[in-house]
């Protein structure tokens, strides 16, 4: 049986580890705000250079703070982004890469809030133009708890393009995808957490057991696979189109449907994600024929920074 992925993401950097940072301080007039941005450690693959920088920054609130958590008055962003250079597409690529968080200014900061992102890179193979990498991403702006989710992002380097389903499928396809994924659901092992740590005759912690999910919990992932796969348009619900859907992963063996954030944010920054082998796609008629880009991803190799 296979097993599927499903634990808690962490949000903290961990592709590239980075150099040792600079920090000014800048008045901004109306609350100091406390800024840097870092460039940190690279990789460099076939004259093709990834980098992450680092960027944060603190500001006062306009507001004052909430009297049962009276420190949390600031605006406060820390953010790790990767930076390209050496394609041909360099800026249009780079701005994928950046996303559209903006750091916070006393002009912007009314009520205080946190906002962290970290990065991780899966694929970077420049001899088939295929950059691989996922986002986690936490804000809070108060409440019991911090909202969590994930960025996916496929980036062709032959054309600069950020992928969707789309490039790989058919337009028609969705409804097979999601066949497919059920039957993930129903079949592959799965981590299962348990309320509170659990200790083995060794005396070793376990905090999970691996095991298929049982009906209730399948039914569970297959509502959210069902709010990833379908969209309600005008009163009725229909399939989403390919082009809609970004959340996945690709590799050598196949495409990784990823269903966090279709979870409740209480979940706590749960991951849940399904392989597709390209076989199984290839049978299921969900495959498009008519791109050089499945052979391409074929090919590509993972490339982690070292």
């Amino acid at each position: 049986m296979k097993v599927s992925h499903i634990a808690f993401a962490s949000l903290a950097l961990v592709a590239v580890a980075c150099a040792p940072s600079t920090s000014e301080d800048i008045d901004t007039g109306a609350g100091a705000a406390s800024e840097e941005v870092v460039a940190a450690k690279s990789i460099t693959v076939g004259g093709i250079t990834l980098k992450t920088e680092h960027a944060s920054a603190k500001v006062k609130a306009q507001n004052p703070p909430e009297e049962w958590n009276p420190e949390f008055d600031s605006c406060e962003t820390n953010v790790d982004y990767f930076v390209i250079s050496g394609t041909q597409h360099d800026a249009e690529i780079n701005k994928a890469l950046r996303g559209e968080w903006q750091l916070p200014t006393a002009a912007s900061c009314e009520y205080a809030e946190t906002y962290d992102a970290g990065v991780t890179l899966h694929i970077l193979d420049p001899e088939q133009g295929i950059l691989s990498l996922t986002e986690g991403e936490s804000f809070y702006g108060g409440g019991a708890h911090p909202n969590h989710g994930m960025e996916f992002k496929v980036i062709d380097l032959e054309s600069g393009k950020l992928l969707t389903l789309a490039d790989y499928v058919k337009d028609d396809a969705t409804p097979k995808l999601q066949d497919l994924v059920n039957k993930e659901i129903e079949t592959s092992l799965t981590r299962v957490y348990f309320d509170s740590p659990r200790f083995d005759q060794s005396g070793r912690k376990r905090t999970y057991e691996v095991k298929p999910l049982d009906a209730e919990g399948q039914e569970m992932m297959k509502n959210f696979a069902d709010y990833y796969f379908t969209t309600w348009e005008d009163d009725a619900k229909r399939p989403s189109k390919p082009s809609e859907l970004r959340d996945f992963l690709v590799a050598g063996t196949g495409i990784r449907i990823d269903l966090s954030n279709q979870l409740p944010h209480a979940f706590g920054g749960m991951e849940a994600s399904y392989k597709l082998t390209w076989g199984d796609l290839e049978r299921a008629g969900a495959l498009r024929t008519d791109t050089d880009l499945i052979a391409r991803t074929k090919a590509a190799r993972p490339r982690q920074p070292r």
